[in-house]
């Protein structure tokens, strides 16, 4: 199944015409691998970023009344409803959304030239180390940046040691925790809560089991506004943590290519990203593909390591559009954003 922008015309117009196994369905076609050759302009297509395939039966026709799902199809064995989250995800947790657009696989791409107010991931440039407000997180590279932009890792549990050895006056503070200031357009699209009622903990423990989250940059957010007073130590506790998870006995780059996709555990490990050179045509841009999981089996987080709340996760739903983690609607809309 491939999945195409109508609004691209040379490429896919091309390909479609010339390749008699391409079978159209409102915005999709359906493509029997079978019946490529390698000479076909498809894929060519393909390799260029146009769209996107899997293999796949004939669909004829889909249809939705109220709660009951309708797919007349060639002959298969089995068809997967895919709402939120894949099956092979639901083995692993449960989807969640990212941010205020209510999605479950976000665009990590640079986008902020478009609009100024999305948040870091979709910034360029290199990422000090965080955390994200999940359980597990996953990254799939659709597109590789021109140079650099690796993934950076570092052990939140070695961090928290080195710190204790150090400066335990330090790793006491982040303990306390911070107080934090959200995006604002993601709290007033959510709970409309800016400002967490609780710091949010860099380390916590609970029945002896240690818990990491890291968004420190939260922190200074709500100092440069107002909402707080950072102490000479609290700053020094900030700056300590990024010292750290950046020497190199401490972090592992990891170069995740196109096609590959990395998991990590987010309450132990800390995350990052290199520098990196980009394009200057945004569809070209380096281009990850995130997904947040939730592991409900796992005891829950506490209150004081989740700046984004239960309802925050469930009011950005409301936000959500049909098909908005495809490449292809994604740069359509953010086409439609830009000339705005």
């Amino acid at each position: 199944m491939t999945d195409f922008a109508p609004s691209a015309q040379t490429p896919l117009q091309t390909a479609s015409a010339a390749t008699a196994a391409v079978r159209r369905l409102g915005r999709f076609e359906f493509l029997d691998g079978s019946e490529v050759t390698p000479a076909d302009p498809t894929l060519a297509a393909l390799k260029a970023g146009h769209y996107y395939s899997s293999q796949g039966p004939v669909i004829h026709e889909v249809s939705l009344s109220g709660s009951e799902l309708s797919v007349v199809s060639s002959p298969v064995d089995t068809i997967v409803v895919v709402c939120g989250h894949s099956r092979t995800v639901g083995r692993i947790g449960r989807a969640i959304t990212q941010s205020r657009q209510g999605e479950f696989l976000g665009h990590v791409v640079n986008i902020s030239d478009v609009d100024p107010s999305v948040r870091g991931y979709q910034y360029g440039g290199g990422q000090n180390m965080h955390s994200d407000s999940c359980d597990i997180i996953g990254l799939m590279c659709l597109r590789a940046a021109r140079s650099g932009g690796a993934s950076r890792i570092v052990s939140a549990v070695a961090i928290h040691d080195e710190l204790a050895r150090l400066r335990p006056d330090l790793l006491r503070l982040h303990y306390w925790g911070f107080t934090y200031r959200r995006n604002e357009l993601d709290a007033r699209l959510g709970s409309g809560v800016i400002v967490p009622p609780v710091p949010i903990a860099t380390f916590a423990r609970r029945d002896g089991e240690l818990s990491c989250y890291l968004g420190t940059n939260y922190a200074l957010r709500a100092a440069e506004a107002g909402d707080s007073v950072l102490s000479a130590a609290q700053r020094e506790a900030i700056e300590i943590v990024q010292q750290i998870a950046t020497s190199p006995e401490f972090y592992l780059d990891m170069q995740i290519g196109e096609g590959d996709i990395q998991f990590l555990n987010n309450r132990l490990i800390f995350h990052g990203r290199t520098a990196y050179e980009d394009h200057q045509d945004v569809a070209l841009r380096r281009h990850m593909l995130r997904l947040w999981l939730c592991i409900d089996q796992w005891p829950a987080l506490p209150a004081n390591q989740r700046p984004h709340s239960d309802e925050d996760h469930r009011l950005w739903l409301r936000q959500r559009r049909a098909f908005m983690e495809f490449p292809s609607r994604f740069f359509a809309d953010l086409a439609r954003r830009r000339s705005a």
